[in-house]
C-alpha cells in the first residue's frame, strides 16, 4: 500500500525529469544545428540566402516558387527579415485565399528564408537552447517583418518532440493546417506592396474602411456582404478569448498573437477577409516606421558577398 504509492510517484516523477532532459537535449541540438548549417551556408559558402526546412515537412507544389518570386524583397527592403512559407493561422477555416501575402512581424516556426545581411547580426547571439523565444523578442524584431503566406506552402507531418502542452497545441491546431491545392504564379505578381512604405498605408486603409464588430460571437454570426470586417481586443487576454471562440490557436509567442502584424491577424472567414486588431492599431502602425528608422537595417541590404541562394 503506502510503499507502492511512494514507488509509483517516485516512478512518474522520474519519467517526467528525464523526459524534461530529453527535451533540452533536444533543443540544444536544434539550435547547434541551427547554428552550424546557417554558418556553413551563408559563411563558408557565401550564399546569399538560405532556406531552413524541416525533415517533417510536406511542401505545396508552388512551394519554391513561392520563395523565389519573394526572395528579392529581403534585398528590397530593409525592413523585412524573412520569407516564409508557414502561417500558424493557416486552417481551412481562415486559409481562404491562394494569393494572398501578408507582413508579420512574428518569427515564424517553419520553412523560413533569410538573408546573409540578417544572419550577420544573428549570429554572435544565437542561443544555445531554444532559438524560438530568442528571436520572437522584439529588441531583435526592431519592427521588422517577415513575409506569410494566408494559405500554407508546408505543413507538419508529424510532432517533433514536444511538451504535454505543445503536444495538445499541435494536436487542436497545427496538424489542421491546410496545405496548398491552388498553385500561384508569384512570379508574375508585382509584390512590391508588401514593402513596409506601401504595406503599412495598405492595411490601415482596409481596416479603417473595414465594418466594425462587437465580438467573436458576432463574427460568428454576421451574414452580411463579402468584404472585409473587423473585430477588436484591448489586451491579450481579449485575444486569447477571441481566438479560442473562432477556432484560432490561442498560444502567443512572445506575448504576440502568432502570424500576427502589430498586434493585426488577418485571415480568411466564410465569404470575408477578417481583421483582429488592437484597439489602438493605428498608433501600432505609425510606431513601427519609428523602430525600423532606428534599428541596425541589417537584413535586406543587397551587397551580401554571394548572389545565389541555397536550401537548408
Amino acid at each position: 500500500g503506502e510503499g507502492g504509492t511512494r514507488t509509483t510517484t517516485t516512478t512518474t516523477t522520474t519519467t517526467a525529469t528525464a523526459k524534461k532532459k530529453q527535451q533540452s537535449s533536444a533543443l540544444s541540438t536544434d539550435a547547434m544545428h541551427h547554428r552550424w548549417s546557417l554558418s556553413m551556408i551563408l559563411e563558408a559558402l557565401s550564399y546569399s540566402k538560405a532556406m531552413v526546412i524541416n525533415d517533417y515537412l510536406d511542401v505545396a507544389f508552388d512551394f519554391f516558387d513561392y520563395l523565389q518570386a519573394a526572395s528579392g524583397l529581403l534585398d528590397e527592403d530593409s525592413s523585412i527579415m524573412c520569407i516564409s512559407a508557414w502561417n500558424e493561422n493557416g486552417q481551412a477555416d481562415f486559409a481562404k485565399d491562394s494569393g494572398s501575402l501578408v507582413r508579420s512581424d512574428v518569427f515564424p516556426d517553419y520553412a523560413w528564408m533569410i538573408s546573409s545581411d540578417f544572419w550577420r547580426e544573428l549570429k554572435g547571439e544565437w542561443p544555445s537552447s531554444d532559438w524560438r523565444p530568442w528571436i520572437n523578442s522584439r529588441e531583435l524584431i526592431k519592427g521588422r517583418a517577415c513575409i506569410i503566406p494566408q494559405v500554407c506552402r508546408v505543413t507538419v507531418r508529424k510532432a517533433p518532440l514536444l511538451s504535454a502542452a505543445d503536444q495538445q497545441l499541435f494536436e487542436q491546431y497545427i496538424a489542421k493546417i491546410k496545405l496548398n491545392k491552388n498553385p500561384v504564379k508569384f512570379s508574375v505578381m508585382d509584390l512590391g506592396f508588401l514593402a513596409k512604405s506601401k504595406y503599412d498605408a495598405y492595411i490601415d486603409q482596409l481596416i479603417a474602411a473595414s465594418e466594425t464588430l462587437e465580438s467573436a460571437a458576432a463574427v460568428k454570426a454576421y451574414r452580411g456582404k463579402p468584404g472585409d470586417i473587423k473585430v477588436l481586443y484591448d489586451g491579450t487576454s481579449t485575444y486569447v478569448s477571441i481566438a479560442r471562440s473562432l477556432g484560432l490557436p490561442p498560444n502567443l509567442k512572445q506575448g504576440h498573437p502568432p502570424a500576427s502584424y502589430n498586434g493585426i491577424v488577418t485571415i480568411g472567414y466564410g465569404t470575408w477577409r477578417l481583421f483582429i486588431a488592437p484597439t489602438d492599431w493605428e498608433k501600432r502602425l505609425a510606431h513601427t516606421e519609428e523602430k525600423v528608422r532606428s534599428g541596425s537595417g541589417g537584413a535586406g541590404s543587397s551587397n551580401s558577398g554571394g548572389s545565389s541562394e541555397s536550401t537548408l
